[in-house]
């Protein structure tokens, strides 16, 4: 899980703007990657377009690419994103 934050902030920080490595929140382990300011976040200002088009479909890329479970939590507030490494996306309601 920390290996996979260091290289999403390495490869992918052109993508989706400045981001770094934080701790996960339920037992401190690095390996989240907190997005200051995300791209897509900042351009589309849409929660259902951020959910649909950008949360949802990253959570499934990296676990059907690379069997590694990610959720993404957008703070809508100030357009910055956590991206946890080792921990499965919930379910989302129909």
């Amino acid at each position: 899980d920390e290996m996979n934050a260091v290289i999403t902030v390495n490869a992918f920080a052109w993508l989706v703007g400045p981001c770094e490595i934080v701790p996960r929140e339920d037992d401190g382990v690095m390996a989240a990657v907190k997005l200051r300011k995300c791209r897509y976040l900042e351009q589309c200002g849409c929660t259902a377009s951020c959910a649909n088009f950008c949360k949802r479909p990253t959570e499934g890329f990296f676990r059907e690419a690379f069997g590694v479970d990610a959720h993404l939590e957008p703070n809508h507030e100030d357009g910055s994103c956590v991206m946890t490494f080792g921990r499965e996306a919930p379910t989302p309601d129909p």
